[in-house]
């Protein structure tokens, strides 16, 4: 039986809208902290590119999860193999979860991936094909797991569907939740060099129905009005990150007036 978006909110653990702002929505606090951001219009509204990451809280905490989804709206550069979101999992600082990959290496640039930790081992998955995208167009890239099947969705239709040995996958909490690369971002998945839209991440496995349901709700939404141009962000080491705004007053909308930028 298919849920409805509604029924599904239930499951879900962060959901950031980057209106403006790095605010986790779903109603779990896990909100973003930015280190270096750029700000660019976009058709979906004013979104950020990461020059470095945003940091939010250890959003699946300290678990064994047998289901889970992952899904973002994003442009995708078609020159760039990075971390769209990970959570605890990070190759030289030894957390477990998992790490959703547009491609791992140069030459899977163009697959959708994800590196995963669980009992029966940490392993990657991937799709065994290049997918086209327009890099200048959002597009809808996610997976699901469940109990072992890893299903891959592009714009909201499954692409791939893979069997591995894994009955769950194991969360830690000692790493946080990381947008736009790793956590060290070296050694192999870098700084993720497309423009987010939103992200959504549930604690169940959604069905291809409810993936497209989710596709068809979000694919035109517009978010707030574009600026007139880009500008960047960054975080100081001696700001209090709980209270550094960006405010930009020559970010104008389209009729003249100034757009607030603080968050």
């Amino acid at each position: 039986m298919t849920r409805t978006l509604e029924e599904l909110r239930e499951y879900l653990v962060g959901h950031w809208k980057f209106d403006n702002n790095f605010l986790d929505t779903s109603g779990n606090g896990n909100h973003g902290v930015p280190t270096d951001i750029e700000w660019n219009p976009t058709a979906r509204g004013l979104k950020p590119k990461v020059l470095n990451r945003i940091t939010c809280p250890s959003v699946h905490g300290n678990k064994l999860l047998s289901e889970f989804s992952i899904f973002a709206w994003v442009t995708v550069p078609t020159s760039n193999s990075a971390s769209i979101i990970s959570h605890g999992k990070d190759g030289t600082s030894g957390g477990y979860g998992y790490l959703l990959t547009h491609g791992l290496s140069s030459w899977e640039i163009g697959r959708l991936g994800i590196y995963y930790s669980s009992p029966d081992g940490d392993s990657y998955v991937r799709t065994p094909f290049d997918i086209n995208y327009d890099e200048n167009t959002f597009h809808f890239l996610g997976v699901t797991f469940n109990q072992g099947v890893f299903k891959f969705y592009l714009d909201g239709q499954c692409i791939d569907s893979i069997v591995k040995n894994a009955t769950s996958v194991e969360f830690s909490d000692t790493i946080d939740t990381y947008i736009g690369r790793e956590y060290s971002g070296t050694g192999g998945v870098g700084i993720y060099k497309g423009i987010f839209g939103s992200i959504y991440d549930y604690e169940i496995a959604l069905t291809d129905d409810e993936v497209l349901a989710l596709y068809n709700s979000t694919k035109n939404a517009v978010g707030v009005r574009p600026a007139e141009r880009s500008f960047t962000h960054r975080l100081q080491p001696e700001v209090d990150a709980n209270t550094v705004a960006a405010f930009d007053m020559s970010t104008k909308n389209s009729d003249g007036t100034l757009m607030d930028l603080s968050w």
